[in-house]
């Protein structure tokens, strides 16, 4: 299996996933989210001024999500997909990795009746596009 090494590594990853992903643009904040009877639950957010382009593009591919602000159901098995993506960049120890781990997380806990959701927010200034979309603003004090 590939592994991302080093920073650069994972800067370079990040580069080419963005570059083969057409029309893709960063979002200022994204998350996935656990809906589990009727509480929806953002294990970790992407705040605006921290975000992590990687997971946001490995995620964002999983999901063909190219730009702007959107609200995604995210069967499990895409989530098993950007688990998938994502993992090479745990061969670096110089990042923390907050949202590969939140996303296994979420899958060792599933329950047959757990929804998954992504959120990604172009812009802060973007209307909620839905009620999923207003729980993550919560969560990322907007």
């Amino acid at each position: 299996m590939e592994q991302w090494v080093t920073k650069e590594d994972v800067f370079a990853a990040r580069e080419r996933l963005e570059a083969d992903h057409e029309g893709w643009e960063r979002p200022v904040a994204f998350a996935v989210g656990r809906l589990r009877g009727g509480d929806l639950r953002f294990p970790w957010v992407n705040r605006p001024g921290a975000l992590h382009a990687l997971p946001a593009i490995v995620l964002a591919r999983a999901l063909g999500h190219v730009r702007g602000t959107a609200a995604h159901d995210l069967p499990v098995d895409r989530l098993r997909e950007a688990v998938e993506a994502l993992s090479p960049a745990e061969a670096c120890t110089g990042f923390d990795h907050p949202n590969l781990f939140a996303w296994r997380d979420l899958l060792a806990e599933l329950e047959d009746t757990d929804r998954f959701v992504a959120v990604f927010v172009a812009d802060l200034t973007d209307p909620a596009v839905d009620d999923r979309d207003v729980a993550f603003r919560r969560a990322i004090g907007g």
